[in-house]
């Protein structure tokens, strides 16, 4: 998550965001973000960014990056799936 904290790569997360939700948007700020480590196995990071889209509004967005064996489930995924078809995406 060090890469998130770099002012230099923020077009690159500004796309992904983008991209990702169809949407344009701006970054304001690092809000917060925290970590652990205490094995190799046991990583955990977190940051919340400030965003801006086009319309001037103000969004908070969590990134986490951890590992996770199984992070989509099929509940999950059915979720997802549903999700994005009933906002047409």
């Amino acid at each position: 998550m060090r890469l998130l904290r770099n002012k230099a790569n923020f077009d690159i997360l500004e796309g992904f965001l983008s991209e990702l939700l169809h949407e344009d948007f701006k970054i304001k700020q690092i809000l917060e973000s925290e970590g652990n480590k205490e094995t190799e196995d046991d990583k955990f990071n977190r940051v919340d960014i400030l965003v801006e889209n086009k319309n001037g509004e103000l969004v908070i967005v969590e990134i986490q990056n951890t590992r996770e064996a199984a992070f989509l489930c099929p509940n999950r995924t059915r979720w997802l799936r549903n999700w994005f078809d009933s906002t047409g995406r």
